[in-house]
């Protein structure tokens, strides 16, 4: 049921990528 994988509320996409962007920002800052 790979179809499943796409089946995204666009609010949950939103969430998602603010985490995403979260984690980017935290790992740069501990390369820093």
């Amino acid at each position: 049921m790979e179809g499943d994988l796409f089946d995204i509320d666009e609010d949950d996409l939103q969430e998602i990528l603010l985490r995403a962007e979260q984690l980017a920002h935290q790992r740069q800052s501990k390369i820093a």
